[in-house]
């Protein structure tokens, strides 16, 4: 399907959550204009799980920054992949097939339930297999990072675990994050970053706990952020300027 700034999505049966942009243009609302209103060409943005890729185009194929990828399951990274090539981003966007967590090792991860494949025990009764596993404070790369998205299925927390020295810092400016737990909101909180929500037809910005979306928005500099989102250039999207 064509996309924005004329970037293209391969979508197939049953990948869940991806077609979603085939019906809505965005399939998670705010959360994705906000990532195009944020990120410019010069910035890196980390997609964190990743699954088949649909934030990885909008980030380097919408905007145009660098993008480092990660996703852990085989089918998934696949697709991830051939998003990639369908679109040539190959030159600023690095993919990464492996989970992000706590510290470097190996975990276990489903294989067998699509989009919701996740991190699993040993004694998982479905299909799964090892996965290599990175920490955020081991990634130079994303110390640079001027947004991440978390959406690991309930592994966050992990992830954040493995970010402390980067919080602390070379925080990134925002934090979209599945993950609603207290112990998320703490670690965010006592890092510097907001909850906050987005209306993106207005580009307005503002301080919101119970903000519902996909994901909850953190926010680090809320006013550097704010003027940002006010200059982005509009994008065209299924007829429609946001």
């Amino acid at each position: 399907m064509p996309w924005v700034n004329g970037t293209v999505l391969l979508l197939e049966p049953a990948m869940h959550g991806a077609t979603g942009n085939l019906y809505c243009g965005l399939h998670e609302w705010p959360d994705m204009p906000f990532v195009l209103h944020l990120l410019r060409p010069g910035d890196t943005f980390a997609d964190i799980g990743a699954n088949v890729g649909s934030y990885t185009v909008l980030a380097f194929g919408g905007v145009g920054c660098r993008t480092e990828s990660f996703e852990p399951v085989p089918t998934s990274y696949r697709q991830l992949q051939r998003q990639v090539s369908l679109n040539g981003l190959q030159e600023r966007v690095t993919t990464h097939q492996a989970a992000v967590g706590a510290h470097a090792g190996e975990l276990r991860f489903s294989t067998d339930l699509g989009p919701m494949n996740h991190a699993v025990a040993n004694d998982y009764g479905g299909q799964s297999e090892s996965v290599p596993v990175l920490a955020i404070d081991d990634l130079p790369a994303l110390r640079d990072a001027c947004c991440w998205k978390l959406d690991v299925e309930g592994h966050e927390q992990a992830v954040l675990a493995g970010a402390a020295r980067t919080l602390a810092e070379a925080p990134p400016a925002a934090i979209l994050c599945e993950d609603r737990s207290l112990t998320v909101q703490l670690i965010l909180t006592a890092a510097g970053f907001q909850p906050c929500s987005y209306t993106p037809f207005t580009r307005q910005l503002r301080p919101d706990s119970e903000a519902r979306g996909g994901n909850q928005l953190w926010v680090r500099n809320h006013s550097w952020v704010q003027e940002r989102q006010q200059t982005t250039p509009p994008f065209r999207l299924l007829g429609e300027r946001i």
